[in-house]
């Protein structure tokens, strides 16, 4: 099993590949990340996160997936495999920020989960939350390495 105490590996499991099959027979890739809002009647929506560029005009999509094992302690922890679901339509999966110029869009994650519960899989993912994103006080003290 894999430690999942590093940063480094904590973003491992934070994101996912994306493969997309264009209507014009091109091809498109990308990488989505797990989000996880919390909603004001106390639940979460885990929901994934990409550019609208990349699944724009997509037919069909592939996500490449982290599989889950059963921990020493019987909790669900990473298993050093991954596996891959695909969905037609693809690109009505997703829906855009209503901003034309924020080049963002979003997916509920449990549809997908659910795709992969019908493969015999468990997905393994670490989602990021508002925590983690950082307020304009902090982006100010950045440094240009840290931008």
């Amino acid at each position: 099993m894999l430690d999942v105490k590093s940063v480094f590996t904590q973003l491992l499991f934070s994101t996912t590949r994306l493969e997309c099959e264009l209507a014009d027979g091109g091809s498109a890739t990308g990488t989505a990340f797990f989000f996880t809002y919390n909603l004001e009647n106390g639940k979460t929506l885990t929901l994934l996160v990409t550019n609208k560029h990349v699944v724009k005009g997509a037919r069909r999509g592939r996500f490449w997936l982290h599989e889950s094992s059963i921990g020493a302690d019987g909790k669900l922890a990473p298993s050093a495999s991954s596996f891959d679901v695909s969905v037609e339509d693809f690109e009505n999966w997703w829906f855009p920020h209503p901003s034309h110029e924020i080049d963002l869009c979003v997916m509920p994650f449990q549809p997908l989960r659910i795709e992969a519960e019908k493969q015999g899989k468990a997905v393994y993912n670490l989602a990021l939350t508002e925590r983690e994103i950082a307020t304009d006080a902090a982006l100010r003290e950045f440094t240009a390495m840290e931008d």
